[in-house]
């Protein structure tokens, strides 16, 4: 596998569009960036929709 499937599928973990109260939207944009060490780090959004 390589480093783009890799962070696909670390990125693809955190994926779960949802809302969160008649405010909040969360999880429906997520990210993956490898670092120089080679570790990847994982984030997704949080936003208020109002």
């Amino acid at each position: 596998m390589d480093i783009w499937e890799k962070m696909y599928e670390e990125a693809k973990k955190l994926y779960d569009p949802h809302e969160v109260s008649p405010f909040v939207y969360a999880n429906h944009v997520v990210a993956a960036i490898e670092a120089e060490d080679g570790k990847i780090y994982t984030g997704f959004c949080f936003a208020p929709t109002a």
